[in-house]
This record gives C-alpha cells, sequence and structure tokens, in this order.
C-alpha cells in the first residue's frame, strides 16, 4: 500500500482479456438481480409479527389481480380482501 498526500491507495495492475469480459459481467449481473429478487421474496413471505412462515394464496377476478392473500402459520396474522383493494 502506498500513500499520497496522507491518504492510503491500492494500485494494482489487471491484465484481463476484454473479448468476452463484457458477457461475463452482463451474466453477473443477471445472476446478482435474480438473487436480490429471491432474496426480496424470502422477506415478503415472513410475518411482520412473529417472523413465521406465511401461506399465500392468489385469487383471481374482476378482471384484475391476481390478490394475494397472506396467513402466518404460526400466529395466524392475516391479511383480508378488504385491506388488499384499499391499497
Amino acid at each position: 500500500m502506498a500513500f499520497k498526500r496522507g491518504l492510503p491507495f491500492l494500485r494494482f495492475r489487471l491484465n484481463a482479456e476484454t473479448d468476452k469480459l463484457s458477457a461475463k459481467l452482463q451474466a453477473i449481473a443477471k445472476h446478482a438481480k435474480a438473487l436480490a429478487d429471491e432474496l426480496d421474496q424470502i422477506d415478503k413471505a415472513t410475518c411482520p409479527e412473529c417472523g413465521g412462515e406465511l401461506e399465500e394464496i392468489e385469487i383471481y377476478g374482476d378482471d384484475q389481480g391476481p390478490y394475494i392473500i397472506s396467513k402466518c402459520i404460526e400466529c395466524g396474522l392475516s391479511n383480508t380482501l378488504d385491506e388488499i383493494e384499499d391499497n
């Protein structure tokens, strides 16, 4: 590590074949987004009261939807169709 004007900085040299670098970076970005989406789904499927697992039911109708009704398997907390329609 070298210092310049009192601030540390790193200097390194990167030798890489750049012909396929763009495609590799796009693949990494795609998988990172998929992972982030999956982690978001896990967070959404957790009860805000007790942290238990939520059971989700999809309801279709009225040329809209799906409406998703969630109910906690552990504490029983659930949203109702009225709550969904208000949002």
